[in-house]
């Protein structure tokens, strides 16, 4: 697989791409971060925004108690110009609905109503008193007024620098809840104290369940003056939740946005967008991977089959042709068709070339032949001139000799393939041949051949077919003469272990012994075959009985010597 091009390509591309790869996803890193903080200071002015004229009427009330601690201070708190006074300002803006000045004993002397009221025994008295600061608070049933209002105080001082009381303004909760501004889809907004409990909401004070199950206490929170988001887990799950500080360490804005999962984390394209770059990526890969499969791999793969395809003996199926194959791969199509075409060429020469040789060696063998023919012709002239019959018995051995190696030739030119030659074939036509020719005289000879096809290259075929016509010739000489002899000649070749030939030749003999005329085993004839032995490089075992005479030729098929066992 590493030697591959497909995966040397990929490895190159990976490798090309990753650095933009990784600068893009740094680049979209980067953009999502200012992303968000740009939304979050967006969720944080949304929420000032929703709630800017519950704020401005909050910081209006604390302007008024101000106003009237003044005036308090200055007029006496049980002066009845003070009373007058706090009960025309309510007269004259219907936003509020109470105003008074509490003493530092609790007492309210001065008020809208013209009551007097006792705060002493108030839970909320104490602490006032020992942390003096400006305060928004709720109370469901006001003391004076009997309403759920929102209530606005603040220390007044004399000019001593003495705390003299709490100047207080209530503005009623429907009133409140109804000037939220309520254009910003999705977003809740509520007013809520450092303690966490909500002054009033945009959905309504009685409908704030949904801010009560955050449980938002800003005095756990550090929040800086911009305001802060964060993760809130209610019974609806996690929201994105932002406060503002409206009067820092004493009232918040609370902004709850209706899509539980926020705007910046909900986004399903924004919490995907870090993955853009890693798709493009993987999508240049796929496309530059196509373009050099589609332009270079595939054509690359034809010819490979094609070349793996390549058959000397049919090259039909070898030529390729490449369909919109760039021109460089086309021109390497071409030089490989090219050499396709030169390869045929070759082989029909070489073919034709060998034809001719073989025809040219197939006449060789047959003039060979005729030449030996001739030859064998003119001995059998030379016998009828001649008288003597020790002469003619000579020249009859001469010419079988002669007929065995024209039959050699007779075979290669005959046969197919001029580089073997069929023992068994070559060995039948000269048994018989010998047969026809030294049994005339007697009759009632058996003739036991069995040879099995073996090929053997014409040095091999010569030195064979001249021992067995000499020992066929002896066998056919010795075989007996009397009338309740038994007369045969066994002929076996035979394979026994591939590369070794085994030639056997047994005959009937007369009990009285083999005759000792020229051509027996005594004479020339044994040394003839002992010569023939040694170049087919065998060995040879003869046996002599009472009544049977028997001769085994062991050779190899191929050039050499028998080895020491092979000859045993």
């Amino acid at each position: 697989m590493p030697r591959s091009l497909a995966v040397r390509l990929l490895i190159l591309l990976t490798v090309a791409l990753l650095p933009l790869g990784l600068v893009a996803v740094y680049q979209t890193l980067s953009v999502i971060r200012k992303a968000e903080v740009l939304a979050h200071r967006d969720i944080l002015a949304s929420t000032s925004e929703a709630a800017s004229a519950q704020i401005g009427l909050i910081r209006q009330a604390h302007g008024a108690a101000y106003a009237i601690g003044a005036l308090a201070i200055e007029l006496g708190p049980g002066s009845p110009e003070c009373q007058a006074v706090v009960a025309r300002f309510i007269e004259d803006d219907p936003r509020f609905v109470f105003a008074g000045f509490i003493r530092t004993d609790g007492q309210m002397i001065c008020s809208s109503n013209g009551e007097v009221v006792d705060f002493s025994g108030s839970s909320n008295w104490a602490s006032v008193m020992s942390d003096p600061s400006p305060t928004v608070t709720v109370n469901r049933q006001g003391q004076a007024t009997g309403l759920s209002v929102v209530i606005a105080s603040v220390p007044v001082f004399a000019a001593d620098g003495q705390l003299a009381g709490v100047a207080s303004v209530s503005i009623p909760h429907s009133l409140s809840d109804l000037i939220f501004d309520r254009n910003i889809e999705g977003l809740e907004v509520a007013i809520v104290a450092a303690d966490g409990q909500i002054l009033s909401a945009s959905t309504g004070i009685d409908q704030s369940s949904s801010f009560d199950a955050l449980r938002i206490i800003p005095t756990s929170l550090t929040i800086p003056n911009r305001g802060l988001t964060i993760d809130a887990a209610g019974e609806a799950g996690v929201a994105t939740v932002s406060v503002v500080p409206l009067v820092p360490g004493e009232t918040y804005v609370v902004g709850k946005w209706a899509d539980s999962s926020g705007p910046i984390s909900g986004s399903v394209v924004g919490s995907a967008t870090p993955l853009f770059p890693v798709i493009m990526w993987a999508a240049g890969l796929f496309v530059a991977f196509f373009a050099l499969n589609s332009l270079v791999l595939r054509h690359l793969k034809n010819l490979r089959r094609h070349m793996r395809g390549f058959s000397v003996n049919d090259l039909t199926d070898s030529y390729v042709r490449l369909d919109g194959a760039p021109s460089e791969i086309g021109e390497i199509a071409d030089s490989y068709n090219a050499l396709l075409d030169r390869i045929k060429r070759d082989r029909a020469d070489l073919s034709e070339s060998v034809r001719e040789k073989e025809i040219l060696l197939k006449e060789v063998h047959h003039r060979v032949k005729n030449n030996l023919q001739l030859i064998a012709s003119i001995l059998n002239m030379q016998l009828r001139a001649i008288a003597s019959e020790d002469a003619k018995n000579v020249l009859r051995r001469v010419q079988d000799r002669v007929m065995s190696l024209a039959t050699i030739h007779k075979l290669l030119y005959a046969e197919t393939q001029v580089e073997f030659v069929r023992a068994d074939i070559l060995l039948t036509e000269i048994i018989n041949s010998a047969v026809n020719v030294g049994s005339a005289r007697e009759s009632a000879l058996e003739t036991r051949i069995s040879l099995e096809p073996i090929d053997l290259d014409p040095d091999r075929a010569v030195p064979l077919s001249l021992l067995v016509t000499e020992a066929v010739t002896n066998a056919l000489k010795n075989v007996g003469t009397g009338k309740d002899q038994e007369r045969y000649i066994e002929v076996n070749l035979k394979q026994p272990t591939p590369g070794i030939v085994e030639l056997g030749i047994v005959n009937s003999c007369a009990p009285a012994g083999r005759e000792t005329e020229e051509g027996s085993h005594s004479g020339l004839g044994t040394r003839l075959i002992d010569a023939f032995v040694a170049q087919l490089g065998g060995s040879i075992v003869t046996q002599h009985e009472e009544r049977r005479y028997s001769l085994h030729v062991r050779f190899p098929t191929s050039g050499g010597q028998l080895e020491s066992d092979e000859a045993a």
